[in-house]
């Protein structure tokens, strides 16, 4: 079957698409030129950090995560890498659109309440609760947590649980 017959093709569509992708094109080799010309002019270890950037945020974010207890013993190989993999689209974004990003957890490590500032929420470093998102969009967000996002939660600690055996016992 033509896919023609289903989607009619315009031709000056067609030709401006063209032009488009050899821009783009363009645009990505000159990128990679100056990065490379960039790397050359780069010491040893100036060079190996601009190489490994999501490497060494993945292992900081790590090191923050386990100082907040906040990765959890039972997170897979798989898991790791798919974090691994969050840290290296932020750095590949940067390097194509010049916009700094960062990898943002949506239920915050240490999560602060938004109106009284209390630590009310810890999220965990997972894949699940990793986001990429611009550096602004970061910093405005912060660690704050909004009733609304309280509310979307199913488990509530301080209700009595029934049959545990400790009714005087929030938790």
């Amino acid at each position: 079957m033509c896919l023609t017959k289903l989607w009619p093709v315009d031709p000056a569509e067609t030709t401006e698409l063209l032009q488009l992708e050899q821009e783009v094109e363009i645009a990505q080799r000159d990128r990679m030129q100056r990065w490379h010309a960039e790397l050359a002019a780069m010491g040893r270890h100036a060079r190996y950090r601009a190489r490994h950037q999501a490497k060494r945020r993945h292992d900081q974010a790590l090191r923050r995560a386990i100082a907040h207890n906040a990765l959890p013993k039972w997170i897979t190989e798989d898991q790791l890498t798919s974090i691994c993999k969050r840290y290296v689209k932020a750095v590949q974004r940067e390097f194509w659109t010049g916009e700094l990003y960062e990898v943002h957890h949506e239920i915050a490590l240490h999560g602060l309440c938004e109106q009284s500032g209390e630590h009310i929420v810890c999220g965990l470093h997972v894949p699940e609760n990793l986001v990429v998102i611009t550096r602004d969009e970061n910093r405005r967000l912060g660690a704050t947590v909004t009733e609304d996002c309280i509310s979307s939660f199913d488990y509530d600690p301080f209700a009595p649980s029934e049959g545990d055996g400790d009714a005087k016992c929030p938790f």
